[in-house]
């Protein structure tokens, strides 16, 4: 070794089980200029740049000027400059420098780091341990005249690997990122965007959409069109894994902070959310679900006067049915209520959310299923008792078939909307054979019983008498109905 060289020793064995790839490994060394940079001053403070050569000897190159450190901070495990702050940056154990180079120098590649009055070049060192020759992992460090730029080399890379250069500064949250859209809201603790129209690298070939960065570092996918950033203490585990997120987990990872917007930030991601709306989880423990997420941005905006009535005011058409829980005659009811909803036009046009939304004014589809149901019957005089005799002994004749061991009761309603299925009730005992109904009361409007109104009375009644072979539009309905006699 040259006289004015020192070799340090690092204490990392050559076959020490780690192994990055090339992408990990360049976020992790600009992840390094990041945090000392900041983010506010990334883009025009960092500077990174490959010299190409022949063959796969092409030189990547990093850089910032009038930020020195000493070496010593590249040398240990558990400790780094960022140690100073924590919970503000994106590392901290100071790990990450030694095991990038100790990937890059086992992919046959050179790394020299300068800054200050000092340059070190990775190397290798021999170590005698227990009569055993050990390969260990080093530095050599010389002297240079300080020229106010710590900088980075790395040579020896493909023309795969320089082509991925470009993609490692959109890894970091920073204003000129262009994967950033139109700003909606940019605090302290977080920011949202919308996206831009550069698309998100993706080596798996998937179409991203969105973009999760906790602590300004991109680390989960979402499937809206945002980028939001989110800073926060992660736990210490986290820190030094910094992993990508599964969806799920950006699902929970939200879910947990959403609760630090705002209610004019949660009223314009609410906005966004729009298609998850109607979430509601499948099981106890769903975490595939953006249910939470949403009830917790409604709860924000209803606790707000000002974007409670500037919601309601824009959505106008919104109702719920409530949840299957325990209550038996409850469950009864809703389940009735999800047959009816489908034959009722008045819910055409109206879009369904889950209940929580009844904080900004959403309504409550089994509350009117209810109130029709316990309509006020209009009272059958002689001679509507002699028309319903009339037609049921029509119908018989028709269908002399037995569909009941009783024929049900007739309600007679007085020019009010009530759909056929309004006292139905599934038969779930009946599956193989399609879904069936059984038919409590059958319900007439008076307005058929007028003068040449039989015919369409009859039609009514058979359509309504004829749901215990399903539905309006199922097959067997249809059949039932194509064999009455003309």
């Amino acid at each position: 070794m040259h006289d004015k060289e020192k070799l340090i020793h690092l204490g990392i064995a050559m076959d020490y089980a780690v192994e990055w790839d090339f992408d990990r490994i360049l976020r992790d060394l600009v992840q390094n200029f990041y945090d000392s940079i900041g983010w506010r001053d990334f883009e025009k403070d960092f500077h990174i740049h490959v010299e190409e050569r022949k063959g796969n000897d092409n030189i990547l190159i990093m850089e910032t000027e009038g930020r020195p450190f000493s070496y010593e901070w590249l040398t240990n495990i558990g400790g780094s400059t960022k140690t100073e702050s924590p919970g503000k940056y994106i590392g901290m154990y100071g790990e990450g420098f030694k095991i990038c180079a100790l990937c890059l120098f086992r992919q046959r590649k050179k790394i020299r780091m300068e800054s200050s009055d000092w340059e070190i070049s990775v190397c290798r060192y021999t170590k005698k341990i227990d009569g055993n020759r050990m390969a260990m992992l080093g530095y050599r460090l010389k002297k240079r005249i300080d020229d106010g730029t710590t900088r980075l080399w790395i040579s020896g890379l493909s023309q795969e690997e320089i082509q991925r250069v470009d993609e490692a500064k959109l890894n970091f949250y920073y204003p000129e990122n262009p994967l950033l859209g139109k700003v909606i809201v940019n605090k302290q603790d977080y920011a949202i965007y919308e996206r831009s129209t550069v698309p998100v690298p993706c080596r798996d070939g998937t179409a991203i959409r969105g973009i999760l960065f906790c602590n300004r570092l991109a680390r989960g996918r979402l499937p809206l069109e945002l980028v939001i950033v989110v800073n926060c203490d992660m736990r210490k585990a986290d820190k030094r894994k910094r992993s990508n997120f599964e969806e799920y987990e950006s699902i929970l990872f939200l879910n947990r902070r959403v609760r630090m917007f705002d209610a004019k930030t949660s009223y314009q991601l609410l906005l966004k959310m729009i298609k998850y709306w109607n979430d509601i989880p499948q099981r106890i423990a769903d975490p595939d679900t953006w249910y939470y997420v949403v009830c917790e941005l409604v709860r924000k905006v209803a606790s707000e006067q000002k974007y409670k009535r500037r919601f309601m005011k824009k959505y106008l058409n919104l109702v719920y049915l409530e949840r299957v829980r325990s209550d038996v005659v409850k469950n009864s009811m809703i389940k009735e209520c999800e047959e009816w909803i489908r034959f009722n036009p008045l819910y055409q046009g109206k879009r369904f959310v889950n209940p929580v939304f009844r904080l900004l004014g959403a309504k409550s589809v089994l509350e009117d299923y209810a109130c029709m149901k316990s309509i006020e019957r209009k009272e059958m005089g002689i001679r509507e008792k002699e028309l319903c005799r009339i037609l049921v002994d029509s119908f018989e004749m028709i269908y002399p078939y037995k569909i009941y061991d009783q024929f049900p009761e007739i309600v007679l309603t007085n020019g009010k909307y009530l759909d056929g299925l309004q006292y139905c009730e599934r038969d779930y005992r009946k599956k193989r054979n399609g879904r069936k109904y059984k038919i409590h009361r059958l319900v007439l409007n008076t307005e058929l019983f007028v003068e040449n109104g039989f015919e369409k009375a009859l039609m009514d009644m058979a359509e309504k008498m004829l749901l215990v072979y399903g539905r309006f539009r199922s097959s067997r309905n249809n059949v039932a109905m194509m064999l009455a006699p003309s």
